[in-house]
């Protein structure tokens, strides 16, 4: 993303639960920095069973994300928030049991 514009206008960033694995934490760190006047970041996370089954990937992903320091100049606040939305963490659970475990 060396080519991407920098975008004056955004100031707020609201990652959901849903589109999370859409992004890397690399491009995530990229996308930041070209957003300048950034100031709040809100990330949505899953209900709080999946911290046990998906530890490591959210792990490295926080890590890398707060790694680059550079992307967090204006920032005021970050709010990382669970949504108790009982419908879509019974999807998450329903879609969690389809997939084989790899150990």
């Amino acid at each position: 993303m060396p080519s991407t514009p920098s975008v004056q206008a955004v100031t707020k960033f609201l990652l959901p639960r849903h589109c999370r694995r859409q992004f890397s934490a690399e491009t995530l760190s990229c996308m930041f920095r070209r957003l300048p006047r950034l100031e709040e970041i809100a990330l949505e996370t899953w209900d709080l069973s999946d911290i046990h089954y998906g530890f490591s990937h959210g792990y490295r992903y926080a890590q890398h994300l707060l790694a680059a320091s550079d992307s967090f100049n204006n920032f005021k606040s970050m709010t990382v928030f669970q949504d108790h939305n009982e419908y879509f963490n019974a999807v998450s659970r329903l879609h969690r049991e389809e997939l084989p475990r790899s150990h």
